[in-house]
């Protein structure tokens, strides 16, 4: 309720969010006051308290608003996804980050807040231990995968091309072999961007 009251009132017939409502008028200690107040995660003896996903259910394009008009809080709002424990345990403490809502829409559909922090251009925002953690993520578990995939053939004809490159110089003026010259008439065949310009005797099968 505390969260609610933060991002939505009704004025008339008018729904608005004092916290943009914030940063459209200039009040801008004002609004990190209202996103360190979302961000600061409370309990009591029955439940936890964290107006993350009340902030961005509310304003799933939040990200792209900051950056747009309010570039300032984006750290304060990156810092506010990620919580530190005060022990440490062999030298190590622990360290949770939200960003579910930074990959992904409400629809679970991927977010364009990384294309959003990208176009922004800042490079300490981008360097931020938050926005390093999701585009990793994003990188590892999707992206790479279809990364490679996508340059596959390429690296068959690269190895192609490099394979029948390496026989041919070794071999000039000398007797090939019969297993040679398959190889290189392979070579040839399936690497039509990338001949291996050298008159070979055709092979008698």
């Amino acid at each position: 309720h505390r969260a609610s009251e933060l991002l939505s009132i009704t004025v008339g017939t008018q729904s608005i969010s004092p916290f943009y409502w914030a940063i459209d008028s200039g009040a801008t200690v004002c609004a990190v006051a209202m996103l360190e107040d979302l961000l600061t995660i409370r309990a009591d003896r029955d439940v936890y308290y964290y107006g993350y996903d009340t902030l961005f259910t509310r304003h799933p394009e939040a990200v792209q608003r900051l950056c747009a008009t309010a570039p300032t809080l984006m750290p304060t709002l990156l810092d506010g996804l990620v919580w530190r424990s005060r022990q440490t345990r062999e030298g190590f403490r622990r360290v949770n980050y939200y960003v579910k809502h930074l990959i992904q829409d409400l629809d679970g559909n991927l977010s364009m807040n990384l294309e959003w922090l990208v176009a922004h251009g800042d490079p300490k925002i981008i360097r931020h231990p938050t926005v390093v953690m999701f585009a990793d993520l994003l990188w590892y578990k999707l992206a790479s995968y279809k990364f490679v995939l996508s340059k596959l053939y390429f690296l068959l004809m690269l190895v192609i091309f490099i394979t029948s490159q390496a026989i041919i110089p070794n071999h000039t003026g000398q007797q090939q072999t019969r297993e040679e010259l398959l190889a290189i008439e392979t070579c040839e065949t399936n690497e039509p961007e990338c001949t291996c310009h050298r008159e070979s005797k055709p092979l008698d099968i």
